[in-house]
């Protein structure tokens, strides 16, 4: 039987409720609003790779956790022990676990290993 993918509703929220331990913002800046769509259907491409049975080493899932680095990147110089740290944590944090385990169970830890794979063949070759 084939998993299924399902988009995540609430992402925001759900994610600052892991990020702030419940007591996030009374109201989330727009700018965060409008990227919410966005993360969602990242998520959902990752998820949709997963289920079909690509590896996480493979360039497609690499391309698709790019844009996680990108994004991380705007905050500060990102390495490669902190991409892959930043995956070990996103996959280790239950709260947020599952969020990512609710698009499509395994999602977290599959990103998690698509992360440590990016950092190692992108950014310790210095591609990036």
């Amino acid at each position: 039987m084939a998993r299924e993918v399902r988009r995540p509703e609430g992402l925001l929220d759900r994610l600052g409720r892991a990020a702030y331990r419940g007591e996030r913002p009374q109201a989330w800046p727009e700018e965060l609003r409008r990227e919410e769509s966005d993360v969602s259907d990242r998520m959902v491409v990752l998820a949709g790779l997963m289920v079909a049975g690509t590896p996480p080493t493979d360039s497609a899932a690499l391309d698709a956790v790019d844009w996680y680095y990108r994004a991380a990147n705007q905050y500060g110089g990102v390495d490669a022990a902190v991409f892959t740290a930043l995956g070990e944590a996103l996959a280790g944090e239950e709260d947020t676990r599952t969020v990512f385990d609710d698009v499509a169970p395994g999602l977290a830890g599959y990103q998690r290993e698509a992360m440590t794979a990016y950092a190692q063949t992108r950014l310790d070759a210095g591609g990036a």
